[in-house]
């Protein structure tokens, strides 16, 4: 296809990456509230503070591993290690009882989010060049979304034909994981930052005052958005509320 033609090869293969992770995922998440409400019989109060908490966590996170990827220059083997935290996290689920046990595996399966999203779109970045920045994100987006679509399609499919038996999907949600590892070893290459004028392209500095006003002013806006955003949680409870069933 033309349109890959100009495609680096780090590109294509973190997008397989994030595809196939969203599929292992979202075939957990979609379904997790719906886990938590039926079988746990967790209340929904205490539903959406795992929830909060867990991506909270995730998005301090993300703060911190884009730091340390800058001082250390080295992407890849913290991209690796939070998509290999999330990966044996989920199947953890299966061995829930209690409200507190999803709280301590949600949270640090969100973790390996928070370290790897930040590390993983530098790579991104510093594998492309200015031109094609854009097309190549948007790309990589494009295929995380394909597999977001996947994922509950999968998981939905997997409870009609086993009878709801959720610790055996999130046990099969490993294997797409693992998959995403494998190309993840195999087919990402480590790229050094590049610099413009003998000063690192992507670097990031913790100090609020060193942020540029285009950059804080993207901060308190997307801070505001975040105060009305909530989880794709109660939408699912709502649904279950109302009778639905994934069956």
């Amino acid at each position: 296809m033309k349109f890959l033609n100009d495609v680096p090869k780090n590109v294509l293969a973190l997008g397989f990456v994030s595809l196939l992770t969203d599929i292992s995922g979202e075939m957990v998440f979609s379904v997790l509230p719906l886990f938590m409400a039926n079988v746990l019989l967790i209340d929904k109060a205490l539903i959406g503070l795992i929830e909060g908490t867990a991506h909270s966590g995730a998005n301090v996170v993300k703060l911190f591993s884009g730091y340390w990827s800058d001082k250390l220059r080295r992407r890849k083997s913290l991209v690796f290690a939070g998509y290999l935290l999330s990966a044996v996290m989920r199947p953890f689920f299966a061995f829930a009882s209690f409200w507190h046990e999803v709280l301590f595996v949600r949270v640090v399966e969100r973790l390996g989010k928070g370290i790897r999203d930040a590390p993983r779109d530098a790579l991104i970045a510093s594998s492309t060049n200015e031109k094609n920045r854009g097309k190549n994100f948007g790309l990589h987006r494009a295929m995380d979304t394909v597999g977001a679509i996947l994922g509950p399609a999968l998981a939905f499919l997997l409870l009609a034909v086993t009878s709801n038996d959720y610790p055996f999907l999130f046990w099969v949600s490993l294997v797409p994981a693992l998959l995403a590892l494998a190309v993840l070893y195999v087919f990402v290459k480590e790229k050094e930052p590049k610099k413009h004028g003998g000063k690192e392209e992507f670097t990031f500095s913790l100090v609020w005052k060193r942020f540029s006003p285009e950059y804080k002013h993207f901060l308190l806006t997307v801070g505001v958005f975040y105060f009305g955003n909530f989880s794709i949680a109660f939408f699912l409870l709502k649904a279950n509320d109302l009778g639905w069933r994934p069956r």
